[in-house]
């Protein structure tokens, strides 16, 4: 495919990932620590603002009982985790 279609489609992609929205902000009220155990529950992607700093995200989660399984800081910002139904809301 020549250059210039390369680029619209992924200008296209880049732009439905950011039209999706987020599960939680920059700076996310963070819900009391759980008393479930680690690998509970189901797994999400929670999607952060661009230029969040999702480590830092993801280990504020972690302390809260999330199993963090891959932070993200490329196609989108945000991690990936296991937690229980009472921290997805």
């Amino acid at each position: 495919m020549p250059t210039s279609i390369l680029s619209r489609l992924a200008a296209l992609a880049a732009a439905a990932v950011l039209a999706v929205p987020t599960a939680a902000a920059a700076a996310p009220q963070l819900p009391a620590p759980a008393t479930a155990a680690a690998g509970e529950g189901a797994t999400f992607i929670v999607t952060l603002r661009p230029g969040a700093d999702a480590a830092a995200v993801a280990s504020d989660w972690r302390g809260r009982g999330v199993d963090v399984a891959h932070v993200y800081r490329n196609a989108l910002t945000g991690f990936a985790g296991r937690m229980g139904p009472e921290l997805a809301e």
